[in-house]
């Protein structure tokens, strides 16, 4: 999923010829391959989930302060982050919560 700004033809080639992937980006209502309405929604719905992890990494696991010196220790990082924002939603999952209450998990 990707935001409205890379929905266009040369964009979805761009990936899929350098990266091998699949973009899905909701075109411009006023685009000639405007979705309809019900996969505007459904879209939308998807990219909130994402939108939502995405804050939970920069805000609760620090994503923007990393501190790394280098390219491997960025990664080193955010490798680091992502496991522990996994092992977050899978013991929320084990305990019957919802899997994106992490801060619940603290107290």
């Amino acid at each position: 999923m990707a935001d409205k700004g890379f929905s266009s033809v040369a964009w979805e080639e761009h990936w899929l010829q350098a990266h091998g992937a699949v973009v899905a980006a909701t075109p411009q209502k006023s685009a000639k391959r405007a979705w309809p309405e019900h996969a505007c929604r459904w879209a939308a719905g998807k990219r909130q989930v994402i939108e939502g992890v995405i804050w939970q990494l920069k805000d609760q696991f620090s994503l923007e302060c990393h501190h790394a010196k280098t390219l491997g220790g960025l990664l080193a990082r955010l490798a680091a982050k992502v496991a522990a924002y996994t092992c977050g939603q899978v013991l929320n999952w084990r305990l019957g919560r919802s899997l994106r209450h992490l801060a619940d998990l603290l107290v």
